[in-house]
């Protein structure tokens, strides 16, 4: 874990380099380490890097399946960090197994995530997925706008009727509403579900749809 100065905007903000275990007995121990490493600072937080696990079974190809408790276990980890996924470009599939044939099998295991703050901070952001080379694993890009406009950095989220006029953003909330949140109130758990798929939605087509 490290502490990063923008030279730009002369913004401070953490990244860490992540690596969930492979056994299926630790990957608890992973998640204990992300929830404690969560609570280090509160600097607006990006973390990176081989998590092992998929948070859907949309993220995986091939006969593995993985077990529900595995994808809860780690959503319910990054619930609890306030990270979220950051919009990203290239193919969905990060890893592979290296077999062949019914035995192979390819999943999104590596990813970045970011604190809402750090979201908010440098919105524009994008993750490319890179062209592997001499490895199963594909290199991870991030990309970091230059400027960003004082009017977006400081700017609060606040869900905004219109934008459910919008049929992606209509359509992201739908598919987001099944996702399970761990904990929490019931408005907690709406509010949460709301403030990612949302999120998720104005950094993809990024655009700020607000007043």
């Amino acid at each position: 874990m490290c502490l990063v100065t923008d030279k730009v905007g002369g913004k401070n903000f953490r990244v860490t380099g992540f690596y969930g275990n492979a056994e299926t007995h630790t990957t608890k121990e992973s998640w204990a380490l992300l929830k404690h490493l969560s609570m280090l600072c509160s600097s607006p937080w990006v973390c990176m890097g081989d998590f092992n696990e998929v948070l859907d079974h949309g993220e995986v190809m091939g006969r593995r399946v993985q077990p529900m408790w595995q994808l809860q276990d780690f959503r319910e980890a990054v619930v609890f960090c306030d990270l979220h996924d950051l919009v990203y470009q290239g193919n969905m599939y990060t890893g592979w197994n290296n077999k062949e044939d019914l035995d192979f099998v390819t999943a999104r295991l590596d990813r970045m995530l970011a604190s809402a703050t750090w979201i908010s901070a440098f919105d524009g952001s994008v993750v490319s997925h890179l062209p592997v080379q001499n490895s199963d694993h594909c290199p991870l890009l991030l990309s970091i706008p230059e400027v960003v406009s004082v009017s977006k950095k400081n700017k609060i989220f606040r869900f905004e009727a219109m934008w459910i006029k919008d049929d992606q953003c209509k359509e992201v909330i739908e598919q987001d509403w099944g996702e399970e949140v761990a904990f929490g109130s019931s408005m907690f758990q709406v509010m949460e579900k709301l403030k990612v798929a949302v999120l998720l939605w104005l950094h993809g087509v990024g655009n700020d749809l607000g007043p």
